[in-house]
């Protein structure tokens, strides 16, 4: 009986490893192989606008990643961009622009696997994971978080290559750049800026589109680091955001020398694929010296005069 056991083992791994090593064979046409890609990629520009306690556009212009023109921004290929493609939610390829400061040129790269005609690809630059909580509120900061995502499909292949229809990368954010003032109209340097929103909709704190993954959040904290040039704090904020409806928010700047103002009851813009929006912010200041609380404080349903605030 022992024997008998032992011969029907035996006769069961022959039998897997001989099923093992046909598969082997028929598959041999079907092997992953690499394949080199290129085609046409563009970052499509977008419209600037203006949202907030700004008073004209003109005034308050500055210059966005890439530059601006106009009522337009403009958003390059930089060389250091990584593109990741991905197929049925598996990464199977990085591409990479072969110029830079354009809008538009060619992508190449390889990818891993087994394509055909019609094949579509998903394709992310610079991540497919979009973390918003750790912004430093310098352009440097919002290039990073310029999230941009495109469809593509597969046009061509032979035994090396494979073509792909062109590729419109569209940002899948609004940009923000924010200028605050105290309510004589001077500007304000950031520190910390949070921003909470009271009613109207949600911030995306993380996405990653690839996989289906989404958490909201109520409140985003940018924190700033001074200027090289001037070790000074800045006195604009240039955010990152994707929100859901359109937010009623509250904005609390905490200044260089530790004074803290206020904007409450401001409504951000509404939604709009690729839009930048100029932001201003008129704040109250809710304590005269660092650290030394004055007690006043803002009316939370408009614009802050001296004759406004009241002592508790």
């Amino acid at each position: 009986m022992k024997r008998l056991s032992i011969n029907i083992i035996l006769v069961l791994i022959t039998a897997m490893c001989f099923s093992s090593c046909s598969s082997s064979d028929e598959d041999k046409g079907l092997v992953k192989k690499q394949y080199q890609i290129s085609g046409i990629a563009s970052k499509m520009d977008g419209v600037m606008e203006e949202g907030g306690d700004l008073d004209t556009l003109a005034n308050t212009r500055s210059i966005f990643f890439g530059g601006s023109t106009g009522t337009r921004f403009f958003i390059g290929w930089d060389t250091y961009d990584d593109v990741y493609v991905f197929r049925g939610g598996f990464n199977v390829g990085v591409l990479t622009p072969e110029e830079k400061m354009v809008s538009k040129t060619n992508l190449v790269g390889s990818l891993d696997g087994t394509f055909a005609v019609g094949d579509e690809l998903q394709l992310y630059v610079p991540t497919n994971e979009w973390d918003f909580t750790d912004q430093t509120g310098d352009i440097a900061s919002m290039s990073a978080h310029c999230f941009m995502s495109a469809m593509a499909t597969v046009s061509d292949v032979d035994s090396e290559n494979i073509s792909v229809s062109d590729m419109k990368f569209m940002s899948q954010c609004m940009y923000y750049t924010y200028t605050p003032r105290d309510q004589e109209d001077l500007l304000i340097d950031i520190k910390k800026m949070t921003i909470h929103i009271d009613s109207g909709g949600e911030f995306v704190s993380f996405m990653d589109p690839v996989n289906n993954i989404v958490t909201y959040t109520n409140e985003l904290v940018i924190n700033c680091e001074k200027e090289s040039k001037t070790n000074n704090y800045p006195t604009k904020a240039y955010v990152s955001l994707i929100y859901t409806g359109r937010p009623v928010c509250t904005y609390t700047i905490e200044t260089g020398d530790g004074k803290i103002y206020v904007r409450a009851n401001s409504k951000i813009n509404a939604w709009k694929e690729n839009s930048s929006v100029l932001f201003g912010l008129k704040c109250t200041c809710i304590n005269v010296d660092a650290g030394v609380s004055t007690g006043i404080t803002p009316p939370s349903d408009e614009d802050v005069t001296i004759d406004d605030v009241t002592k508790e």
